[in-house]
């Protein structure tokens, strides 16, 4: 193999063989199954010299297409996010993680439909803010480790089903996501990357679920990210799902949100600044302390609990294979 000509002094010949892979004869497009093989090849080619950078970059550019490319199969996509996320993923590199801007204004919150605490719908105002379109990836908190030595990896950190960098960090708990954002806040201060008076936390419920489920154009609310009819290759959901678990982000294009977000529904459960309490004018009224309320379902949910009003809730020591949170940078929450 490729790893066998780099070994014996002749890696100009294994990396001819993936500029091949990739530039096929006659000008045509190379396949998917050729990306996949180029990629697999560089990832053997362990010892990436200067002369491997520009195919890597090419690789991953291609591969960054698969996963956006709504022709392809769900298990496809996959594929193509794993590989990129080993080869290093190039949406996951940057200080500022890809945002979206959610402008200030109404939005409904709630429906008349479902469990008796998402009732009732209700018009509710929200300032600007900016949202992650991804969860935190496993790449992101592995800076977020690295700068800090006494933080502990979350339980399932070392396991591969669920560890491939470009895939949502996992087994986290409330405690854990709020120290992320914390030191993120710092870092992006530091570097003169955060406006004046915002900092790094996690989004309110109706943050994310106005992130999630409102269309601004049409001043409608959708059930789904997607819209209101449901689709199970649109979600990482117990349903349709192939033989991974948690999935790279952003492999489910058709599931995105009126504002892009990734992953609203299905992949990962998602901690939010909340705690679990009842809406105004709701016929039952609580509150529960210590307990913060999660969205958006996961890999392990039925697609009966996955759509944008669905809420549920842990203790904020918890932690589960199938848990994790997105940030939004905006202006610091009012103490409790």
């Amino acid at each position: 193999g490729v790893r066998e000509l780099e070994l014996r002094g002749i890696p100009h010949i294994a990396r001819l063989f993936v500029r091949l892979l990739l530039h096929p004869p006659a000008g045509t497009i190379p396949s998917t199954s050729e990306i996949f093989f180029a990629a697999t090849c560089l990832l053997e080619m362990r010892e990436l010299p200067w002369a491997n950078r520009s195919l890597r970059g090419e690789v991953r550019e291609r591969l960054v297409a698969c996963i956006t490319n709504p022709e392809l199969s769900v298990a496809e996509r996959i594929e193509a996010g794993l590989l990129l996320g080993k080869l290093g993923d190039p949406r996951l590199a940057h200080a500022v993680p890809h945002m979206a801007t959610i402008p200030g204004g109404e939005f409904i919150l709630g429906t008349a439909e479902g469990y008796d605490d998402e009732r009732p719908a209700q018009t509710f105002v929200l300032p600007l803010f900016t949202i992650g379109i991804y969860p935190v990836t496993n790449a992101e908190y592995a800076r977020f480790l690295a700068a800090m030595p006494l933080q502990a990896p979350p339980r399932h950190w070392y396991d591969p089903r669920y560890n491939n960098p470009a895939c949502p960090v996992v087994s986290i708990s409330w405690h854990d996501a709020v120290a992320y954002c914390r030191w993120l806040t710092v870092r992006l201060r530091a570097d003169g990357l955060l406006p004046a008076g915002q900092i790094v936390r996690l989004p309110t419920e109706e943050e994310w679920e106005k992130a999630a489920s409102w269309d601004a154009q049409q001043q409608i609310k959708r059930k789904f990210p997607w819209g209101d009819e449901w689709g199970a290759s649109y979600a990482n959901t117990a349903e349709a799902r192939g033989n991974w678990t948690s999935s790279p982000v952003g492999c489910y294009p058709h599931g995105a949100s009126p504002y892009g977000l990734q992953d609203c529904v299905g992949n990962v459960w998602e901690w939010t600044a909340s705690e679990y309490a009842s809406y105004p004018g709701a016929q039952r009224s609580f509150r529960e302390q210590g307990v913060y309320t999660l969205r958006g379902s996961s890999h392990a949910t039925n697609p009966t609990h996955a759509r944008c009003t669905y809420r549920s809730r842990l203790p904020a020591t918890s932690w589960r294979n199938h848990l994790g949170f997105r940030i939004v940078i905006g202006a610091p929450l009012p103490e409790h």
